[in-house]
């Protein structure tokens, strides 16, 4: 019933998932990015000149039908904030400009464009004054799809630009000729462009973000000799869109460095993960990724390939089930991720507020008293209210999981309801199910419309739910549930198979009611951003093990037509 093993040490099935934060981040430059000759549609192009040290890299199309097709998607309203969103960000990358993309990039450009962002460069005794102020940076490789329409378009714009040549190792370099390289004005200096071998031209507004490009070319020091790089990008299917490129370890230091939580550096540089990649698709109904994670080269890490289950949890979800999120072995997840989740700037997650939080209100061990059983599967799950009038809640949370010891569940939930009777004064309603004879209690909190329940779903699933009343659509286990709904069957990915985890979340007013949501405080956005959570119908995410030392893990997002 495990899904990895190690050679040293473990490994959680779940910790795939904590990339899939870099995903978003990933796509959050991808969303902005500017819209002939073939290129490896599973490879970013011009990786060659993209270098070693990079945190990311995206390749998208070019192709004008793949745009317009990104822009028909979701409301009038995402579709305008999608638009303004765009046009900002190539303002942005084209600062201090002249050019814009329709009129100077698009007739010459080739198949796709690549934005790769750099770190800030290191410093020696050797660094030119004009990298001294340099943060990180954006640097476009722009392949030359023709080049004597780009020769036509630089000799029209040669005047205007105000750049002055030079070679560096055999490049030709158009660069801004500033006095003071440490002035206000190379603060807001013109780009840096260079042409390698008639095939690539580079942009950036930091000139060391276009040197280290072409060293990273000359020295062979880019992306490609990354560990897992290339095996990485043969096991993803190919796409006609977009191709995202992580460095975990870089990124994540970078993510430290803008946390608002005090995060420990070597916590971070002990993390394993090495790299991410995904494909991403245009589908007709939304956006699909095709995602890989692998462990860094000093990892003792090993996923077991022979013990890989599905979750089967979510079948006794109803189907009216707003999320659920499903996986194996909470009590290995716990230990290699959540404990240290505070090391970690994707999660925001405080362990050690939860487990004090947990002994001083029912006096209850996090460790020995509810880990040491929650090693089969488990589920957390969201279920709208139902109409039941009674209740002031929008929903419930409930929580499933498989025992392997009875008696320690068993004895671990009569402490609890002991403490909410002594400390709380709550009283506690039992009822015995015919089902192997074992309790269904429910509290009494002195509050109109929340019930807390827990009980037994079969002689080893036990479950607790807080908020509006869910019982009855929990016992008997559910005709309709989740699992056999085309809401769940539509957006959830087949691949992989096999899996060890998904995750399911459905947004359609059908299903929460037009007037009142269930609280989802990790998708709460400002709100010049709510059009876009409007625009989601659905998203589904499952993971799985791809090889001894890497992971797969696909996403659809379902998003609403116009």
């Amino acid at each position: 019933m495990r899904t990895y093993r190690r050679n040293r040490r473990k490994s959680p099935p779940w910790r795939t998932l904590a990339v899939v934060g870099l995903v978003i981040v990933g796509g959050g430059v991808l969303y902005g990015l500017l819209s002939r000759r073939p290129v490896n549609l599973s490879l970013i192009v011009g990786a060659e000149l993209v270098p070693e040290e990079a945190l990311m890299a995206a390749s998208i199309s070019t192709n004008s039908g793949q745009w317009r097709r990104l822009q028909d998607y979701g409301t009038p309203e995402s579709q305008a904030l999608f638009q303004e969103q765009l046009e900002a960000i190539e303002t942005n990358l084209l600062a201090n400009s002249d050019v814009t993309y329709e009129e100077d990039i698009a007739p010459w450009v080739g198949d796709r464009i690549t934005l790769a962002i750099l770190p800030p460069p290191e410093i020696d005794a050797d660094t030119p004054p004009e990298a001294l102020r340099a943060d990180r940076a954006n640097l476009l490789i722009l392949p030359i799809g023709n080049a004597g329409r780009l020769q036509s378009r630089v000799g029209e714009l040669e005047g205007g630009l105000g750049l002055q040549e030079r070679n560096y190792r055999g490049v030709t370099l158009y660069e801004p000729d500033i006095d003071d390289p440490l002035s206000d004005e190379a603060a807001n200096r013109p780009h840096t462009l260079a042409v390698v071998e008639r095939r690539f031209l580079l942009v950036s507004q930091e000139p060391s973000a276009v040197i280290r490009a072409i060293d990273a070319y000359r020295d062979n020091q880019s992306v490609l000799n990354v560990p897992g790089y290339n095996p990485a990008w043969e096991a993803l299917p190919g796409t006609d869109f977009a191709s995202v490129f992580v460095n975990l370890p870089r990124s994540l230091a970078a993510l430290a460095e803008d946390s608002t939580r005090p995060l420990n550096p070597e916590a971070i540089e002990a993390l394993e993960h090495q790299g991410l990649a995904s494909t991403i698709s245009l589908e007709s109904d939304g956006i699909r990724l095709h995602s890989l994670s692998w462990l860094n080269p000093d990892s003792e890490t090993t996923f077991d390939l022979d013990n890989v289950l599905p979750p089967t949890l979510v079948n006794r979800f109803p189907d009216s089930a707003a999320m659920v999120m499903a996986g194996w072995d909470f009590h290995q997840l716990w230990e290699e991720r959540l404990q240290n989740a505070q090391n970690n700037p994707l999660l925001p997650f405080n362990a050690a507020w939860f487990r004090s939080a947990l002994q001083q209100t029912v006096g209850v061990n996090l460790e020995t008293e509810l880990l040491n059983w929650m090693r089969g599967e488990f589920a957390l799950g969201l279920i709208p209210n139902s109409g039941n009038e009674d209740s002031t809640f929008p929903g419930s949370l409930v929580v499933m999981a498989e025992t392997t010891n009875i008696e320690a569940t068993e004895t671990l939930f009569r402490r609890i309801d002991r403490a909410v009777v002594d400390r709380y004064g709550f009283e506690v309603n039992v009822e015995v199910e015919e089902l192997g004879q074992r309790r269904l209690v429910t509290w009494d909190t002195r509050r109109q419309g929340l019930e807390v329940s827990h009980g037994w779903l079969s002689d080893s699933i036990v479950f607790l739910s807080i908020g509006s009343p869910v019982t009855e659509t929990l016992l008997p286990q559910p005709d309709q549930s989740l699992l056999r709904s085309s809401r769940f069957g539509n957006v959830v990915p087949r691949d992989p198979d096999p899996s060890n985890g998904l995750f399911f979340l459905g947004l359609d007013q059908a299903q929460l009611g037009e007037e009142e949501a269930l609280p989802l405080p990790l998708l709460r956005l400002p709100p010049e951003q709510q059009g876009v959570l409007e625009a989601i119908e659905a998203i589904g995410v499952r993971t799985g093990v791809q090889g001894e030392r890497s992971s797969r893990y696909d996403i659809f997002v379902k998003i609403a037509s116009p």
